[in-house]
């Protein structure tokens, strides 16, 4: 059964679900589940950034080049990390180091060259002109959601989840949510909390 498949998506955005592609922060070691080119294709494919077409051409396209694949796939692991870093610096409350600050600025600059807006039936949309193929703008469609996301400027609506590192964006209205997800690891640690009081 594919992973990428039982994955959940509960980091409420783009950038996010792609950072939590590590099954547990506090995990030692960590469980990634991007460790192949196609692994990340099947998640673009979840998260709607490429279709099933494409993700077969792409598949097609890339034992072609295993050097490339795997250029590629590093480029989106190191993309991760750096989000990683920044959002996390920001849900802890902390200043955002000055060189994830450069990095990233290097990142979207090379992005955004490639951006541009067409109107489909009166309505502008993002278009991305990549001259590289589909696989690109896997990369470029999260670097545009991680700049949009920090122009939003709502820190305390980022957060980190105690139970297992995940980040995710607090849309409730209150903004008092605390887990990743109340199914999984809210739930987990109200069992646990239960255990403790009843173990004796």
């Amino acid at each position: 059964m594919n992973k990428i498949n039982n994955m959940r998506f509960d980091g409420g955005r783009l950038c996010l679900d792609f950072v939590n592609t590590i099954h547990d922060r506090f995990d030692v070691p960590q469980r990634d589940y991007l460790n192949s080119i196609d692994d990340l294709l099947d998640w673009a494919v979840k998260a709607e950034i490429i279709n099933v077409e494409q993700r077969e051409s792409l598949k097609g396209e890339n034992p072609k080049d295993i050097d490339y694949a795997n250029r590629f796939l590093n480029r989106a692991i190191d993309l991760r990390e750096l989000l990683h870093s920044i959002f996390l610096a920001i849900s802890l409350n902390k200043s955002v180091d000055s060189v994830d600050i450069e990095i990233f600025n290097k990142v979207v600059s090379k992005s955004f060259s490639k951006l541009c807006i067409e109107q489909e039936q009166k309505v502008f949309i993002t278009k991305w002109t990549t001259g590289a193929g589909e696989l690109e703008k896997i990369l470029l469609s999260i670097t545009k959601d991680a700049y949009d996301l920090l122009l939003l400027n709502l820190p305390d609506r980022i957060k980190e989840c105690p139970k297992c590192g995940w980040l995710f964006f607090d849309s409730s209205k209150n903004g008092r949510r605390k887990w990743c997800s109340m199914a999984t690891c809210g739930s987990q640690h109200k069992a646990s909390q239960w255990y403790q009081r009843n173990k004796h």
